[in-house]
């Protein structure tokens, strides 16, 4: 992945619960690689075949982001 991608990537809202737009772009970008697919979970999991059997690789990582909504800010503390 290169800057430009990872740039796009992390500009896209993937607050918990509303990661369906990571998915897509992960998703659009992981064909060019192989095949994609979903788990029942949401997770996406991309099958790259080589040819040659031998051991697998997994990449780990959450699609979400930490989002916090600030509703009033005061001078107590």
């Amino acid at each position: 992945m290169d800057l430009k991608s990872l740039s796009k990537l992390v500009e896209i809202n993937g607050t918990s619960g509303n990661e369906k737009n990571v998915a897509k772009y992960l998703e659009s970008e992981l064909k060019k690689y192989g095949e994609v697919s979903y788990d029942n979970l949401g997770s996406i999991i991309c099958e790259i075949k080589s040819g040659n059997p031998g051991k697998k690789v997994a990449v780990v990582a959450h699609m979400d982001e930490v989002c916090l909504m600030v509703k009033q800010v005061t001078n107590d503390f």
